[in-house]
């Protein structure tokens, strides 16, 4: 099933909106339209946010009503909500990406191993793929959205090392 939630076209989101319903609805059974979900209030966004997290999605996507669609960079008319975690994890091992910096291999609390880039520009990612033996057996921590059911988790960033004093 494939799921669309947008099309190209100088017309407000929803006008783009009802065109896909038309385009789609009654011509093609594995597409589906992603639904409008308003907001009066704020808490009621964020109770939607929990309730579509629960389900297994990342977060929600805010439209303003107004604006064509914008191709390019960051549209200024889309905002993302998405809520992150962060915890400490140890870094058990160390694999190479395609560019040859760091891939940390992290282990949960239950023995999960999940891999993150090391935090920092290329240079400093380099580093750490060049000395293994200073990082490996550290904590490093990384944000993420949530833990999967295998409880790893979900779209990890590693944002810093732990500095033990």
């Amino acid at each position: 099933m494939f799921v669309s939630y947008d099309l190209v076209s100088p017309d407000t989101y929803l006008d783009r909106h009802q065109e896909l319903l038309d385009m789609v609805t009654n011509n093609h059974s594995h597409v589906k339209v992603l639904g409008i979900k308003p907001f009066e209030t704020h808490d009621k966004m964020w109770d939607y946010f929990h309730q579509v997290r629960d389900e297994g999605f990342e977060g929600l996507m805010l439209r303003t009503r107004t604006h064509g669609y914008e191709a390019g960079p960051r549209s200024s008319s889309l905002i993302k909500i998405k809520a992150f975690e962060d915890a400490e994890f140890l870094v058990v091992d160390l694999k190479a990406s395609k560019e040859g910096w760091a891939i940390c291999q992290c282990e949960t609390k239950d023995g999960q191993i999940f891999g993150v880039s090391a935090p920092g520009n290329k240079d400093e990612k380099m580093y750490v793929m060049r000395n293994p033996a200073k990082f490996i057996g550290r904590y490093l921590t990384v944000d993420y959205s949530h833990l999967t059911n295998d409880k790893i988790p979900f779209h990890p960033t590693a944002t810093r090392w732990r500095e033990d004093v």
